[in-house]
């Protein structure tokens, strides 16, 4: 989507696609163990950082029913930082990740 502001401040927006894009996903795994937690730092690596795009399976989208937010089907998704880890207790650990939407 593209927006521009006219002289007399009116604001017109214009879709230029047909799939949203920028839209943001934080995924939290509390509880892990450590072996669990180090493969998501694993796939971030392999997907060297944020640069290469991914799919992620539909069950993360289970049971998000009636939000007013829109789920965009189809669309890959890059990291758009470093997995965040923290242990809970010896060998568990919780696991929070920040994903992009994005057109691959």
């Amino acid at each position: 989507m593209q927006s521009f502001v006219g002289m007399a401040g009116n604001e017109v927006r214009v879709v230029t696609g047909n799939r949203m894009v920028g839209q943001g996903l934080s995924l939290t795994f509390t509880n892990l163990l450590e072996a669990d937690a180090n493969l998501i730092a694993a796939h971030y690596d392999a997907q060297l950082g944020g640069f290469m795009a991914f799919e992620v399976p539909a069950e993360v989208n289970a049971g998000w029913t009636n939000s007013v937010v829109s789920k965009p089907a189809g669309n890959r998704w890059r990291y758009a930082g470093a997995p965040q880890m923290a242990f809970v207790a010896p060998g568990i650990m919780t696991v929070s990740v920040d994903l992009i939407a994005v057109i691959d």
